[in-house]
């Protein structure tokens, strides 16, 4: 298969893909802030609790650029919207129901 052929396929799926970005990054999103916070451990000292925290924070901004950069290359135009949104809003969305609970 050709670069050229791959590049043409991407661009096809890009509507049916946005919605399954979208979810993915959702709940990769909430996972990662949960991470961060501890609540999948319980960080004895403050340094395991700030490597947590890098940990998460690496890992976030990894997948946000490169899921950008992948989709950006690829001409999936709607998908990059979706990815870069669920990405920034669910974990955003977390924080405000965590703070009203």
């Amino acid at each position: 298969m050709s670069p050229m052929e791959l590049w043409r396929r991407a661009r096809r799926a890009d509507g049916p893909a946005a919605p399954v970005v979208c979810v993915a990054n959702s709940l990769l999103g909430c996972l990662l802030l949960l991470l961060a916070i501890g609540v999948f451990t319980d960080p004895a000292t403050r340094a395991e609790e700030s490597a947590l925290q890098g940990l998460g924070l690496r890992i976030f901004l990894s997948w946000l650029l490169g899921g950008a950069v992948l989709f950006a290359v690829l001409g999936m135009a709607r998908t990059l919207l979706w990815h870069v949104t669920a990405l920034l809003l669910a974990p955003g969305l977390l924080v405000a129901g965590l703070l009203v609970l």
